[in-house]
């Protein structure tokens, strides 16, 4: 039967562009008036979450307004200056070969991403698996819509034709974890690049090699 696995995009799939968050959510700051700063460590703890939720933290007892503005504007300057993103974004090792793996074997994969509508595909195009993850199966979490990841997974399920065996959860965060708590058969893979430690949570699995997610690939063969 087909199993349904469920990618996070930063951190997972794509290495280097929290170096570009960090010089963006700096610069944004200077310009803006703030003295305080994010430092590195700040950021590979905070990276993966909602860009304003950055903020939130290293501003305590803004306005939400505030965040969001900041958001906006660290967005904003991103997408006229991918140039500083590419000079840091690459594809994770063994990203597409994973990718691969999972088609050839006739399962289902989708993607949901913390990043704005606007940045979800050029982000993916920028690792070069756009072809993994058309539009129907690319959704962001921080767009118009309003909803967030469990909810867009229960939608694609619910509008979906296939009747999975298993849903495959495989994300940096909590929040990714936490996808497959309401799935009796769901398995959670929580990654982290080598040299980077693990979120405080409990997954099914904890891997620094994109390849252990095969495991779920050849248990059905």
């Amino acid at each position: 039967m087909t199993k349904l696995f469920v990618w996070d995009f930063h951190g997972v799939l794509e290495t280097g562009n929290e170096k570009a968050v960090l010089e963006t959510s700096n610069l944004i700051l200077e310009r803006e008036g703030y003295l305080e700063r994010f430092s590195e460590a700040e950021i590979d703890s905070l990276y993966g979450r909602k860009w304003r939720d950055y903020f939130r933290y290293l501003l305590p007892g803004g306005s939400e307004e505030v965040y969001i503005d900041l958001e906006k504007a660290c967005g904003q300057y991103s997408s006229t200056n991918r140039e500083r993103v590419l000079k840091h974004i690459s594809p994770t090792e063994h990203s597409k070969g994973v990718l691969e793996k999972i088609v050839k074997n006739g399962h289902t994969q989708i993607l949901i991403s913390n990043v704005s509508d606007e940045g979800l595909r050029w982000f993916i195009e920028s690792v070069d698996i756009g072809g993994f993850f058309p539009e129907e199966r690319a959704f962001s979490s921080n767009g118009e819509s309003g909803k967030n990841k469990k909810q867009i997974l229960e939608e694609f399920i619910r509008n979906s034709d296939m009747e999975y065996e298993k849903i495959v959860s495989i994300g940096d965060s909590p929040t990714d974890i936490e996808l497959v708590e309401d799935y009796p058969n769901g398995a959670s893979f929580l990654y982290s690049h080598v040299g980077k430690g693990f979120r405080d949570c409990k997954p099914t699995y904890k891997i620094k090699d994109l390849r252990c997610v095969l495991r779920e690939v050849i248990s059905s063969d």
